[in-house]
């Protein structure tokens, strides 16, 4: 049998990428950051220049993962943003979204990637194209005839044109060196991203969230748990270990999303199928301790944590009342997410359109089970203005916002991704399971977020041998 294959990780690249991540801190809202920014485009140009796409591609991406969205800043009234992705050019048209589409346009127009069934990227590309497609056309129809959203037609739209604008990119210049420089920089993004943040405490850069103050995170910082899953194939396992437990402590510490939880207990459930599917994992002193861990933090024993993070945890954990059936005692915030799902999938299951190809962007659901309006809907639910037409254009998690602009049959697609992913995953590469952390929990909900996952799960298509053996 061939031993488990083993990742080294550069030291000089976490540095430079906790470099990017501290000065997009400091200079976030302040107009000096443009000259940061500058230098940015240009270093992406002189290679654009030299004809080294591939390098172009992976710095360009580098640059808009390692920015601060302006998502992040929206609740503390902050307008602008200064850093490579967010600098606004037109409304929510992003110089860098304009840039992107340079780069593709001076790209090749040939699709450097093998065609066969074991490329899972090709597959994505396709589907979203589909969806993409089907998305806009339905929506236009809906926004002279059926009193669509056109702000909300204007966003989906952006968002799955950027998506595939960069899946497109890393398509046409994966010649050789791209998909290995992307892979080898996955873990250096994850330990930098910690370190990001830790600055961030110290530095006291904090943002608005609801009705608390959080400390600033990056984008990639939802995602370090996937360095968990790295541990029994790299060679600096300390470095890993400490990154993982310095972010685990820190979350629950500083506060966290809910998502963190979610992302926490999926990425657990891989762990352990990792252990039942593969024979020779090595160190699995180090995968029972990580398990406990995620066990610990995810069940339902009376563990206090204090803020934001008890409240996102008590959250998460209400939602036990599904299972039972009553959703009466779900907290607040996944109660409207629930409540959403169910008039989503009702219109669903009475319209043969909707329930295949859904509404197309900028389109509604109603409240007509009566359930949204049993609790307060402002403060972060929904705008007053969807409030009173009870016409709700926008959905939190994929199996809401998915089966809403695309139907059950835009959602069949992503979940057969999730599972490809998935299994590649635990089989072949640990960056498989981006699949799971962003297309089953964010997608449509971010577009630094989606190209995170894009970056990521690109990365995914690297070889590696888990030394997986097949019972």
């Amino acid at each position: 049998m061939e031993s488990v294959a083993r990742i080294n990780i550069s030291k000089s690249l976490i540095f430079n990428f906790s470099l990017i991540f501290i000065i997009n801190a400091i200079v976030a809202t302040n107009p000096i950051g443009i000259v940061f920014v500058v230098f940015q485009y240009l270093y992406v140009f002189y290679f654009v220049i030299r004809n080294d796409m591939q390098k172009a591609v992976f710095w360009h991406m580098i640059f808009m993962i390692t920015s601060n969205s302006v998502l992040s800043f929206i609740a503390t009234q902050v307008d602008s943003v200064y850093n490579y992705f967010s600098i606004k050019l037109i409304g929510s048209v992003t110089f860098s979204y304009i840039f992107s589409f340079f780069l593709l346009i001076v790209s090749s127009r040939n699709i450097y990637m093998q065609k066969d069934n074991s490329n899972i990227f090709l597959r994505m590309r396709k589907y979203f194209y589909i969806m993409g497609a089907l998305g806009i056309i339905m929506g236009i129809v809906g926004v002279f005839f059926l009193d669509y959203f056109i702000e909300k037609f204007i966003d989906y739209t952006l968002y799955i044109s950027v998506i595939i604008i960069h899946i497109e990119l890393l398509c046409r210049n994966n010649k050789g060196k791209l998909l290995k420089m992307c892979f080898n920089a996955c873990l250096p993004l994850l330990i930098a991203a910690v370190v990001g943040n830790i600055f961030n405490v110290l530095y006291g850069m904090q943002v608005a969230y609801g009705e608390n103050d959080l400390f600033l995170q990056n984008a990639i910082s939802s995602f370090v748990v996937l360095a968990i899953l790295a541990l029994p194939m790299v060679k600096n396992k300390v470095l890993v270990s400490v990154t993982v437990v310095t972010s685990l402590l820190m979350t629950v510490m500083i506060g966290s999303s809910g998502k963190f939880f979610i992302n926490l207990s999926l990425v657990g459930v891989a762990f352990f199928l990792r252990l039942l599917s593969n024979k020779q994992v090595k160190h699995k002193s180090i995968v029972w301790i990580v398990s406990v861990v995620v066990l610990i933090l995810t069940s339902s024993a009376p563990i206090e944590f204090e803020g934001l993070t008890s409240s996102k945890l008590h959250q998460f954990r209400s939602l036990e009342n599904v299972i039972y059936g009553d959703i009466s005692n779900i907290d607040r915030s996944p109660y409207i997410r629930v409540a959403s799902i169910m008039n989503i999938y009702k219109e669903n299951l009475q319209n043969p359109i909707y329930f295949v190809t859904g509404r197309g962007f900028g389109g509604y659901f109603q409240d007509d089970l009566h359930v949204l309006r049993l609790v307060d809907l402002g403060h972060g639910g929904f705008n007053d203005e969807y409030v009173l037409k009870n016409k709700f254009p926008t959905a939190h998690s994929t199996y809401a916002i998915v089966p809403l602009l695309n139907g059950f049959g835009g959602f069949a697609l992503i979940i057969y991704l999730i599972v490809l992913y998935t299994k590649r995953g635990i089989r072949h590469n640990y960056l498989g399971i981006m699949g799971l952390l962003w297309l089953l929990n964010m997608f449509y909900y971010n577009i630094l977020i989606g190209l995170v996952g894009v970056f990521f799960l690109y990365s995914s298509e690297f070889k590696l041998d888990y030394g997986y053996v097949k019972k």
